[in-house]
């Protein structure tokens, strides 16, 4: 009983749990983001952009110059150029928000759950994607 409309939706979903995924590794390790900062065309979706807040809860802050790879020049230019000391300082005085989306708190609630049956299922997958993967190279080459 599904349509193109939930296949889409489980896709958007998926990609929002990779994120997670990869957030939780990093905490493993450390590194506790606060928020995420995007850019580029992905943000035209605020309803993708909200669902990233909600399954990540944590903010998710839009910035005004959508075209990263053209603002992250501009910002190795300047420091190479001397006019901030480093990238850091660079991207503070350089990278502004537009807007932020918060996370609703019981749809993160939820979302836990399905996040933590990704992260179990996902090395399985991972060894069948590279299996794929491989194959097809060696199909191309």
């Amino acid at each position: 009983h599904h349509r193109r409309e939930h296949i889409y939706h489980a896709i958007q979903e998926a990609n929002c749990y990779g994120v997670e995924h990869n957030l939780r590794t990093m905490k493993s390790l450390g590194y506790h983001p606060r928020s995420l900062t995007v850019c580029g065309g992905a943000t035209k979706s605020q309803a993708w952009l909200q669902m990233h807040a909600d399954i990540l809860g944590m903010d998710v802050n839009v910035t005004k110059v959508q075209d990263g790879p053209a603002l992250g020049s501009a910002i190795l230019g300047a420091v190479a150029a001397g006019r901030y000391a480093s990238l850091q300082e660079a991207a503070q005085a350089m990278v502004h928000e537009h807007y932020t989306l918060s996370p609703d708190p019981e749809k993160h609630e939820e979302y836990k759950f399905w996040v933590d049956r990704y992260t179990e299922i996902h090395p399985a997958m991972r060894d069948i994607q590279h299996s794929i993967a491989d194959h097809m190279s060696d199909l191309e080459g």
